[in-house]
C-alpha cells in the first residue's frame, strides 16, 4: 500500500482516536512501511501474509522471523502466537476503554496450521 493513501486509522487518530493493529499486516512488509506508518498508533504482529504461530517465521523460500512490536523485531520463540494476540487485543481495549478508540484485529490462524 503507498503511503500516500488515506487509512481509516489516519482519519480517526486525527479525530483523537487511540488506534491500534494486532495481527497480519500484509499491506508492505518494507523497513518504510507498516501500519505506524499508516495512522496505527500501536503494532503487533507480522507485516507479511502468514507466519508459522510458534516460530514466528514466514515459511516462503528461505523463511524469515516476522514478528514486530511496534517497528521493532520482537522474538518470542515457542511462544503460541494467538495466545499472545488476544493478550494484546485485551490489554489494549483494557488500556482504551475511557477514551475513543479503534482496533484492528486480522488473525493470522486462517492462513497457517500450527
Amino acid at each position: 500500500m503507498s503511503l500516500d493513501e488515506l487509512t481509516l486509522a489516519e482519519v480517526l487518530r486525527v479525530s483523537g482516536y487511540r488506534t491500534g493493529q494486532f495481527g497480519k499486516w500484509h499491506l508492505g512488509a518494507g523497513a518504510d512501511f507498516g501500519p505506524t506508518r499508516q495512522g496505527f498508533d500501536e503494532f503487533f504482529g507480522h507485516r507479511g501474509g502468514f507466519i508459522d504461530n510458534f516460530n514466528h517465521h514466514i515459511l516462503r523460500q528461505k523463511g524469515f522471523h516476522d514478528l514486530y512490536e511496534g517497528t521493532q523485531e520482537f522474538f518470542a520463540t515457542r511462544q503460541f502466537f494467538p495466545d499472545m494476540l488476544v493478550k494484546r487485543v485485551l490489554e489494549f481495549i483494557e488500556q482504551n476503554r475511557n477514551r475513543p478508540s479503534f482496533l484492528y484485529v486480522p488473525f493470522n490462524s486462517p492462513h497457517y496450521p500450527g
